[in-house]
């Protein structure tokens, strides 16, 4: 968009500014989208980092796919434009931009003190408990849309803060992953373990979803997020959830689409009365237990 923004230009396709000569253009359009500032210190720094870096690899993975294209085609005069794109990008970009992107990770990351108060954890989870063993009761015996999709909202949201896990992680549990949980263990494994580990192990049922670089990450349910699951999945149809549709916290009525984590949490943090709900995200909640883990 900011590229197209130049009237002066009389192509504006992406393909069109991945030559040379655009180079420049396309670089100062992520500098400019990615906010950069200026810290205390007199360093450079980006406010939206995460941009920069994410549409630097995938700017270079279109100007490759534009090197194919013209390599099948036999436009030497855009497979020129599409090289002399990548060997700017590959020699000039990591140090004007990436470099600075991961320093402001560094620095942002440095300032990330303010976690979860201990209380609004209590009180959240004791609306947790009450409002899951309800709409479980409700969703099991006269299903309706809209008690299903708070059910779905606030088993979601016990599962992101018991489990201190990336959002997308369980927002993206599927119905074949749920078909696949394990509540039994290897018996001499758990007669290495002490008996309160052995109580656990009686109450807990472990799912094994696709998390970062595709790696299988396990998420840890109790019995009543177990119950919970087993509710919405058994009222699935009679609450508009097409079968197309394979996630467990699915959207009524969407053929693909899924509840958004950081949304669901803001919504039931501030039902739950929460002092702080701003406070409740994921990113704080893995920092928080870490930090807990190590004290």
């Amino acid at each position: 968009m900011r590229l197209q923004s130049d009237k002066n230009e009389k192509e504006r396709t992406l393909s069109s500014f991945l030559s040379g000569a655009s180079f420049d253009k396309v670089m100062g359009a992520i500098e400019q989208e990615g906010k950069p500032s200026t810290e205390v210190g007199g360093r450079k720094i980006f406010e939206k980092p995460a941009f920069v870096t994410r549409v630097g690899t995938s700017l270079l993975k279109c100007a490759n796919l534009k090197r194919g294209t013209t390599l099948r085609d036999g436009d030497s005069a855009d497979q020129k434009k599409a090289e002399d794109f990548i060997s700017l990008f590959n020699s000039e970009f990591t140090d004007g931009m990436a470099s600075i992107a991961h320093a402001s990770y560094r620095i942002r990351g440095n300032s990330l003190s303010e976690f979860p108060e201990e209380s609004d954890l209590r009180q959240l989870k004791d609306y947790q408990h009450r409002r899951i063993a309800a709409l479980t009761e409700t969703v099991s015996t006269n299903p309706c849309i809209f008690d299903w999709r708070e059910l779905a909202e606030v088993t979601l949201s016990r599962l992101l803060v018991f489990n201190a896990r990336r959002g997308s992680e369980a927002a993206d549990l599927t119905l074949d992953d749920f078909s696949h949980c394990i509540s039994s263990v290897d018996p001499a494994l758990a007669a290495t373990l002490t008996t309160v580990e052995q109580q656990l192990l009686q109450r807990l049922t472990v799912v094994n979803v696709i998390g970062k670089r595709n790696r299988p990450v396990p998420v840890l349910m109790t019995e009543d997020m177990h119950k919970a699951v087993s509710a919405l999945i058994d009222a699935r149809e009679k609450c508009g959830v097409l079968s197309i549709n394979q996630y467990i916290f699915a959207i009524p009525h969407s053929k693909h689409s899924r509840l958004d984590f950081f949304g669901t949490l803001r919504r039931v943090a501030h039902r739950a009365g929460l002092k702080k709900p701003h406070l409740l995200t994921t990113t704080r909640m893995r920092k928080h237990l870490a930090t807990m883990a190590q004290v």
